[in-house]
């Protein structure tokens, strides 16, 4: 890289990690002094430029390891990207709507492609890491500080999963949510006048669950939370809490409401409410998802951590009481406890469910460091995650590459599109309405069609419009499957006026072995066209 390069690159390394610090200041409490913005060049001296450039270079790297190794989107991904195409404003059949507004947002985005949801699910994680840099600012020490930082920085939860299926799914798009409602709970206790942090709490716990309902976890570990920990009981005593209630509830009723009238259209949704499989192994292995999730999220600086904190040597006495970390330790708490119990009722709980909880176990795991330890253990945590990252993205790029075709990362999307639509508008003036099939691949059209086209799945519980007749009626659709199924026979029979089966052999992806896929599709005619061509 030339030394100009190099030097323009360095400076924006150090204006980003200068900024992160200057907006993460400790909050006055009468146990410790308060660290002041002014402190901020004190702080990023903690960091080596070769620190600074390792982390910058592992937060990122997902962005470039899509573009250029697995440009296609990956199923969560490409489900909410096509669902975004719609912008269904109220609810979908399968999750409250906001990750598919995130989806939406990636469709504007010029050139996108599956980097540009893993680019938006980046600057959510951004956005986690400082709210959970703030929480933890005001209790933990400088080098703690910089070992939550490391640890969030190099974590499975905030790095690999970004990758392809998981970016912008509802479990990712909740971590900044809930750490920025908790975030913003501990401004208002802090606040002389509080009124509008309670009202940004009401909200962040309001779009939490438009992301999810999952998010019944994180309002009933911070009501658990405010009512074990003394110092914050006394604020139900005031009108705060009852602001944040009213403004979240004001937030999520219109969708409440959509759902009270398309209840019976959300087939994937109570299907989430019964075990997965004989009651008594979904239970357990619900049970072990939702007890191991955070640590398998944070690999591999929970790992890390919890080995430094578990040594002999490392055990001292605890500090002080802060009540600010009483209160993230309680909440974290209730967190796990509210879903380990979550599976015993029956309800499914998958690992990644756990996302949002990661950075709290962080937060806990990096206060437990002891003083005489922590420079230790932060140089230990940077080399050891350093390592793992460096080595999974070699080996990555080698196999993705010169290895077998990946089955989703690497299909031939835009060149699929391109073959159908090319036929389409050969034959039709208008149209099609929709791409029906399995729910990947009639989203490859929905996304790279580049025009209105919604993905309906045909195999299983999806996201069919209420409007499907009507509008394939006037527009037709697009029935399309792999080859190596009859999704499109099957299809075909319910649509009498479908053209006859083609099939297209197409080269998949950024694969050097010259591997491809085929694909099998059929055209239902429009009829409301001014004529066929």
């Amino acid at each position: 890289m030339p030394e100009t390069s190099a030097c323009a690159l360095s400076r924006v390394n150090t204006c980003v990690t200068s900024w992160i610090l200057a907006h993460t200041q400790h909050f006055e409490r009468p146990d410790k002094p308060v660290l002041h913005v002014t402190d901020s060049d004190k702080l990023a001296g903690k960091f080596s430029k070769t620190e600074i450039w390792c982390l910058t270079v592992i937060f990122l790297a997902p962005i470039l390891f899509v573009a250029a190794i697995l440009p296609t989107f990956h199923i969560d991904a490409s489900r909410l990207v096509a669902l975004g195409r719609d912008f269904p404003l109220l609810g979908t059949s399968r999750h409250p709507p906001l990750s598919s507004w995130l989806g939406w947002l990636v469709l504007q985005i010029p050139f996108y492609d599956a980097w540009a949801a893993v680019a938006v699910q980046t600057l959510l994680n951004a956005l986690a890491i400082r709210y959970f840099w703030q929480i933890g600012a005001r209790f933990l020490d400088p080098p703690q500080l910089k070992i939550l930082l490391i640890a969030l920085f190099t974590s499975m939860l905030l790095t690999i999963w970004s990758f392809q299926g998981f970016s912008i799914n509802e479990d990712m798009a909740q971590i900044p949510l809930w750490a920025g409602a908790v975030h913003y709970l501990l401004r208002a206790t802090e606040s002389q006048k509080p009124t509008g942090y309670w009202i940004i709490t009401g909200v962040f716990i309001g779009l939490a669950t438009l992301t999810k309902y999952y998010a019944i976890v994180l309002v009933a570990s911070i009501v658990i939370s405010s009512i074990v920990v003394a110092e914050y009981r006394q604020h139900w005593r005031s009108a705060g809490p009852w602001i944040a209630i009213v403004t979240a509830m004001l937030l999520v009723s219109p969708h409440a409401l959509w759902v009270y009238e398309n209840a019976a259209r959300m087939d994937f949704f109570w299907s989430r409410l019964s075990p997965n499989g004989p009651i008594a192994s979904s239970v357990i292995a619900d049970t072990m998802n939702a007890l191991l999730g955070p640590l398998i999220l944070v690999l591999p600086g929970g790992l890390g951590l919890l080995i430094a904190i578990s040594r002999k040597s490392n055990r001292t006495e605890a500090g002080k009481r802060v009540a600010a970390r009483s209160f993230v330790v309680t909440i974290f708490t209730a967190m796990m406890i509210l879903s380990v119990a979550l599976p015993l009722t029956g309800v499914h709980v998958l690992v990644r469910f756990q996302a949002p909880l990661g950075g709290f176990f962080l937060l806990v795991l990096a206060g437990l460091v002891p003083p005489h330890q922590q420079v230790k253990v932060a140089g230990q945590l940077f080399r050891s995650s350093t390592v793992v990252w460096f080595v999974a993205y070699a080996v990555g790029v080698g196999y993705n590459l010169f290895g077998p075709a990946h089955f989703v990362s690497q299909e031939p999307g835009p060149a699929l599109a391109k073959a159908i639509l090319t036929d389409w508008d050969q034959r039709f003036e208008c149209g099609p309405a929709y791409a029906i099939g399995a729910q990947r691949t009639a989203n490859l059209l929905a996304i790279y069609g580049r025009r209105p086209i919604s993905g309906v799945s045909f195999d299983g519980p999806g996201t069919m419009p209420i409007d499907l007749p009507e509008k394939q009626h006037d527009f037709g659709a697009v029935l399309l499957s792999e080859s190596d199924n009859n999704t499109v026979i099957t299809m075909r029979s319910a649509n009498p006026g479908a053209t006859q089966p083609r099939r297209v052999d197409l080269p998949m992806r950024r694969n050097f072995r010259g591997d491809t896929k085929a694909y099998v599709y059929s055209l239902v005619p429009p009829q409301n066209c001014a004529g066929s061509k």
